[in-house]
């Protein structure tokens, strides 16, 4: 969520300066990396950025792509490159959430009619991550917290906004930190 929440803005801006599609792509990519680096490289972050990157190229060669062939494949290529991450408890959440929404988020929302649209949708992204990572947590945690459910259908609408000052705040922080203060 969080890389695409970072890579929309920038396409869009690409877009809106009628940039073509290799260096549509190479921005892209190159927002993905940087993004990436600045947050540490993370076992969540690495998968959601090989998705970015798989997504990318396929738009760029206009292949037809689901998110479930994606996933599948960014988990392939990491475990390829790294076999280790496969023990990753954080690497193994990831996986989990992110099967859980590709398989269940829309279902999950449509079920849910009393909600206005975006409500409904984060709500069900929610309980459908929920759903992917119980497994994952009873094995390794015997437990399943559910005050989350709760805090990330309310934090949702946070998220966004948040990250993207967060970001500006670190890319003003190179050229003037007092600017970089007041963002953040």
């Amino acid at each position: 969520g969080n890389v695409a929440m970072v890579l929309a803005p920038v396409l869009a801006l690409a877009t809106a300066l009628k940039l073509s599609r290799r260096p549509r792509f190479a921005l892209g990519v190159g927002t993905v990396v940087f993004f990436v680096v600045l947050t540490g490289a993370e076992p969540s972050v690495l998968r959601a950025g090989v998705m970015a990157g798989l997504t990318l190229f396929g738009v760029m060669l206009g292949l037809p792509r689901s998110a479930a062939s994606i996933l599948a494949a960014s988990v392939f290529v990491l475990l390829v490159i790294d076999p280790a991450l496969v023990w990753s408890v954080g690497f193994q959440l990831s996986v989990a959430a992110t099967a859980g929404m590709v398989a269940l988020a829309t279902p999950l929302a449509e079920r849910i009619p009393v909600l206005p649209r975006p409500v409904a949708l984060a709500t069900g992204a929610t309980l459908a991550a929920q759903i992917g990572v119980t497994p994952v947590l009873l094995y390794h945690f015997n437990e399943v917290p559910t005050s989350t459910l709760f805090a990330n259908v309310l934090a949702f609408a946070a998220v966004a906004p948040g990250l993207m000052l967060g970001l500006a705040a670190a890319f003003v922080g190179i050229v003037w930190s007092p600017l970089a203060h007041v963002l953040a």
